[in-house]
């Protein structure tokens, strides 16, 4: 009996303990069930509205201090108190289809009180007019089966400026598996025809850096545009959204040059007329160089090689740029195989370097060409 009587105090003296090593919610926290409303197929004109339930799974008030559309043809309501612990909120995202054609991905940004402090709502589906031509059960990409992993950007949005209808623009955006398996993108699909998406075919290891190409043809587009490409993999979510942003000034648009004088400050003798101010252009893309031949194959098109030799299993970091200095990937590698492959097909035609440094070695700087 004194035994019984002694586990049951030394158990009822370690309740509290136990009880304090249980981590509690500190904060605000938002918890969203649904993210993604699939609207399927609905004809050119129609008005879709969807409220999205929000709860406040933390301890503390959660206040939603704004919600940006990222469309002008889709609003939305959020409620203007904060929301008290445990209860809930609607947020209402309604789309306007009078003007939109084709597939339509509008996401709300909820910027909050919490941490993470913004949350994502998207209405998806597709415009049409008369029949629709294409089947009515639209959904999302599916992501690819096993494990998921997570992924780092080092942007999402690009901000091209000012262009002239007709332009075409090429940028490349930097993401890092953030996550423990290999990071597989199954899908990358532009938000239409003019905004086309390269992305690397091959898993991308724990910790490897990689890019994916995205170039945008202005023909017959004018004022602000926000294109949008949808990456499917196997994160959670499933879904990551990069955006190309800027401003298309029509072609014969013309553009004022402020006189060199103004008419009070006229030279008192008749000066000869100054010479046209010259008309800066806009810098051409560097012409690959036809000196990189020391990689193999070099030019390359798809896939670039890097034969060890004796420097294989060894430790090994490798990382190439394009001829700006951006990061296009980055590989970490314990023990280094014979030869070394990057999937380079997703690359802009151009002049790049590879900088590997292997073991104890000093670094060495490589170059290489991709063409098209």
């Amino acid at each position: 009996m004194s035994r019984l009587l002694y586990a049951i105090l030394c158990l009822s003296l370690s309740l509290p303990i136990l009880a304090q090593d249980q981590p509690k919610a500190s904060g605000p926290l938002a918890d969203i069930s649904e993210k993604y409303f699939v609207f399927g197929n609905i004809q050119q004109g129609e008005i879709i509205s969807h409220d999205f339930v929000v709860t406040n799974a933390g301890d503390e008030p959660l206040l939603i201090m704004e919600a940006i559309s990222s469309c002008t043809c889709a609003t939305s309501r959020w409620p203007a108190e904060p929301i008290a612990p445990g209860k809930s909120a609607v947020v209402n995202y309604t789309f306007d289809s009078a003007e939109a054609i084709q597939e339509q991905n509008h996401r709300l940004t909820l910027k909050t009180n919490a941490a993470p402090a913004d949350y994502y709502l998207h209405l998806i589906g597709r415009v049409v007019i008369g029949s629709p031509a294409v089947p009515t059960n639209f959904d999302l990409p599916q992501a690819p089966a096993g494990p998921t992993t997570s992924v780092d950007f080092e942007e999402t949005t690009f901000d091209f400026g000012t262009i002239i209808e007709g332009e075409k623009i090429a940028h490349t955006y930097t993401f890092t598996n953030a996550g423990d398996e290999p990071l597989v993108i199954s899908d990358a699909k532009g938000s239409c025809g003019c905004t086309i998406p390269a992305w690397p075919r091959d898993p991308i290891a724990p910790g490897e850096t990689a890019s994916i190409t995205v170039e945008f043809n202005s023909k017959g587009k004018r004022g602000k545009r926000n294109q949008k490409v949808t990456l499917t993999a196997n994160t959670n979510p499933p879904q990551t959204f990069i955006y190309l942003t800027g401003q298309i000034e029509p072609r014969d648009a013309e553009i004022e040059i402020p006189p060199l004088l103004a008419p009070e400050e006229s030279p008192a003798t008749e000066a000869p007329p100054a010479a046209a101010p010259a008309v800066s252009q806009a810098p051409a893309i560097a012409e690959p160089d036809p000196n990189c031949v020391t990689l193999f194959p070099n030019p390359t098109t798809d896939l670039l090689q890097l034969e060890m030799g004796e420097q294989a299993g060894q430790p090994a970091t490798f990382a190439l740029y394009n001829y700006t200095g951006q990061l296009m990937a980055r590989r970490q590698v314990e023990t280094v195989d014979a030869i070394v492959s990057f999937d380079v097909r997703h690359y802009p035609a151009g002049s790049y370097v590879v900088q590997l440094q292997v073991g104890q070695s000093p670094p060495e700087t490589l170059c290489f060409v991709v063409k098209k």
